[in-house]
């Protein structure tokens, strides 16, 4: 039901696992139309096409990746996160777990508009103590994607940085 290993996992292409995937030391990598409870991994996790990860996806001290048609309720992440289409997507937690007590940068690539569109649910992104900069790469230069989103921080003050491919457009944000 459920797959562990000390070393990384690699998962095929429409796996459907009918319980948690957790890789204890390194990174999850997994091909399109997998199916699983939750991905955890103390590194990094790469996903293909249309996962359908019922929990949610945990990625310690590494980055998530994902491709068009991710569908899952949360997503931790000790570094950045790069989407493309999301469904159900509740929760970003950008974690800092480098115990060092310095101002911290994350980034957001977002390689699709469609963020939740089937059911317009605004997505809250957590970043914790340290993290004083986020910036977002979208798919397009347009701010009202900032409006998909609700930003929960504790440094003060936090910078969120909306840049697209026109560096003229760049917007820089307080909250």
């Amino acid at each position: 039901k459920s797959l562990e290993a000390n070393d990384s996992i690699y998962i095929g292409s429409n796996a459907d696992i009918n319980g948690k995937v957790r890789a204890k030391t390194f990174h999850i990598k997994a091909g399109d139309n997998i199916k699983a409870k939750s991905l955890h991994a103390n590194t990094s996790v790469w996903v293909g096409k249309n996962a359908q990860i019922d929990d949610g996806i945990i990625a310690e001290n590494g980055e998530i990746i994902a491709q068009d048609g991710l569908c899952t309720d949360y997503l931790c992440a000790g570094a950045n996160v790069r989407l493309g289409s999301v469904n159900k997507l509740l929760d970003i937690f950008f974690n800092n777990n480098s115990k060092r007590n310095v101002a911290l940068e994350r980034t957001l690539i977002l390689d699709s508009n469609d963020i939740n569109s089937k059911n317009n649910k605004k997505i809250n992104v957590h970043l914790s103590d340290n993290i004083s900069i986020l910036t977002i790469k979208a798919a397009s230069d347009d701010p009202e994607i900032l409006k998909k989103f609700v930003f929960m921080t504790s440094a003060k003050p936090t910078f969120i940085r909306l840049v697209g491919d026109n560096p003229e457009k760049d917007k820089m944000f307080i909250i």
